[in-house]
């Protein structure tokens, strides 16, 4: 009965951390394009940006742990390389999208955005082939193409009367963005399926 409730507080606990999630991104996202029109010659705001999310990943954990957290930590070079690599690649899918608003329309980025789930399920195969879960066949692409055609004409609809203008810097920075978008999952993925013992002993 207890290993029952259990399971149970549990799966509240996973669908409650969700919902936050969700609703905090959303949040983040309509402050985002707040302050980039408010202030759109303020140079360093998406540097900053960037640095106050990779601050906060890393402080958040940091306290709800009481310090527990750094018992995890590399303790050589070769065990910080890994994630060296993918810090790089999240600095390149948040950084880059968020520097992309200085040149293009809010609009335009929602739909490149959304269109990275074909990118995704792409790397996938390529970065983990011997994963069965990965293995993704035409239905699955369908529906995914479906899914992103449906949220880019919901976001180009939305800002069909903007006045601002996309320029090919911009599309260069969101491109790159969801290319590194599309692989920070799977070597996430890859990186926690190694034994912890592989990195850290």
């Amino acid at each position: 009965m207890s290993n029952a409730l259990s399971q149970k507080q549990q799966k509240l606990q996973v669908v409650s951390y969700v919902l936050i999630f969700f609703f905090m991104m959303i949040g983040h996202e309509l402050a985002l394009e707040a302050v980039f029109r408010s202030f759109p010659t303020l140079d360093s705001l998406a540097s900053t940006v960037s640095l106050f999310q990779f601050g906060f990943c890393f402080l958040l954990p940091f306290c709800i742990s009481k310090e527990k957290v750094c018992d995890t930590f590399p303790k050589s070079f070769g065990q910080v390389v890994p994630y060296v690599r993918l810090s790089i690649l999240v600095f390149g899918a948040t950084g880059l999208a968020t520097q992309s608003l200085k040149y293009v329309s809010y609009p335009t980025k929602v739909v490149f955005k959304s269109a990275k789930l074909i990118p995704t399920m792409v790397a996938s195969a390529l970065i983990n082939p011997n994963n069965k879960k990965n293995k993704y066949g035409p239905r699955d692409y369908f529906a995914a193409t479906l899914l992103c055609l449906g949220a880019a004409g919901y976001s180009y609809n939305s800002g069909s009367g903007s006045e601002e203008k996309s320029t090919l810097y911009g599309i260069l920075l969101l491109t790159v963005s969801i290319v590194c978008d599309a692989i920070v999952p799977n070597l996430q993925q890859q990186l926690m399926s190694v034994p912890s013992s592989s990195y850290l002993s």
